[in-house]
C-alpha cells in the first residue's frame, strides 16, 4: 500500500531573498518596455501627421511661430551653405555601410546659421580620409524636417575652438558645436527631405527601436520573471516528487 505524499515547503531565506529582489525587477523592466513601446507607436504616429503637412517657412526669431516648430515639423529654408566648416558625424550605416552624416552650417537671408544634415556619406578605414561629396554654391531652397538633436551625456566632445575642419564628432550637441565654430547656430538642426538639393543618401530613422522590438524585449523580461517563479517553487517545495507519485 503506498503513502499519499502531502506537498512541502521548505524556507531558504537566502533564496527568498534573491528571488523577491529580483523578480520585481524583471517585473518591471518588462513594464518599462511596453511603457517605451506606446511611447513609440505615439512618436511614429506623431511623425507620420507631420510629414504630411505641406512644409511651411522656418521663422528664425522668437516668436510664436517659432514656437511653433518642433521635432518632425516640415520646414523650408532659403539662403546658401557655408562650406568651410562642417562636421563628421562617425559610426552611421547605411545599408549595412558604415560612413558620416554630414552636418553642414546653411546660412539664411537673415544671417541665421542653421546647421544641416545633408544625410550619409562613405567611410574609409583609415580615420584620417575625408569623403568627397559636391555642395551647391548658389542661393537654394532646401526642404526637410526640423530636428532638436538628442546629445548624449555618456558621449563627451569637446567644446573648444576647432582648427581643422571638416571635424568628427560623434553625438550632434549645438551648444558645444556653437563654440567651435565660433558663431550663433540656430537651436534647431534641419534634416533634408531625400529630393531636396545639396542631398546625400537620406534614409532617416524617426526611432533608435521599433515599438514592436521593446515589445519583444517585454515579453522576453516576463519569460524571465516566470521561469524564475517556477524554478523557487522547484527548488523550494516537493512538488516535482508529489507530481511522479500521482503519475499513472
Amino acid at each position: 500500500m503506498s503513502v499519499k505524499q502531502t506537498l512541502s515547503f521548505d524556507f531558504n531565506w537566502k533564496l527568498t531573498l534573491f528571488v523577491v529582489f529580483l523578480l520585481p525587477l524583471l517585473s518591471s523592466l518588462g513594464f518599462w518596455q511596453l511603457d517605451r513601446a506606446e511611447q513609440k507607436t505615439a512618436l511614429l504616429k506623431q511623425l507620420e501627421t507631420q510629414l504630411a503637412q505641406p512644409p511651411k517657412a522656418l521663422v528664425t526669431d522668437h516668436t510664436a511661430a517659432n514656437d511653433g516648430i518642433t521635432d518632425f515639423s516640415r520646414v523650408f529654408v532659403q539662403g546658401r551653405f557655408k562650406p568651410e566648416k562642417y562636421w563628421l558625424r562617425e559610426n552611421q550605416r547605411f545599408h549595412h555601410q558604415l560612413g558620416y552624416h554630414v552636418l553642414m552650417p546653411f546660412v539664411l537671408a537673415d544671417n541665421t546659421i542653421i546647421v544641416v544634415n545633408r544625410g550619409w556619406v562613405g567611410g574609409s578605414p583609415f580615420r584620417e580620409h575625408i569623403p568627397e561629396f559636391d555642395t551647391p554654391t548658389k542661393d537654394i531652397t532646401l526642404i526637410g524636417v526640423a530636428s532638436v538633436p538628442s546629445d548624449s551625456a555618456l558621449i563627451q566632445e569637446p567644446d573648444t575652438p576647432v582648427l581643422l575642419w571638416p571635424h568628427k564628432i560623434l553625438e550632434a550637441d549645438l551648444d558645444i558645436m556653437q563654440n567651435q565654430f565660433q558663431q550663433t547656430l540656430f537651436n534647431k538642426t534641419l534634416r533634408l527631405d531625400v529630393d531636396s538639393p545639396g542631398a546625400l543618401q537620406v534614409q532617416w530613422q524617426a526611432v533608435n527601436m521599433s515599438p514592436s522590438k521593446h515589445t519583444a524585449y517585454a515579453v522576453q523580461w516576463f519569460l524571465m520573471a516566470v521561469v524564475l517563479a517556477i524554478l523557487y517553487i522547484i527548488a523550494s517545495t516537493n512538488l516535482v516528487q508529489v507530481l511522479r507519485r500521482k503519475s499513472p
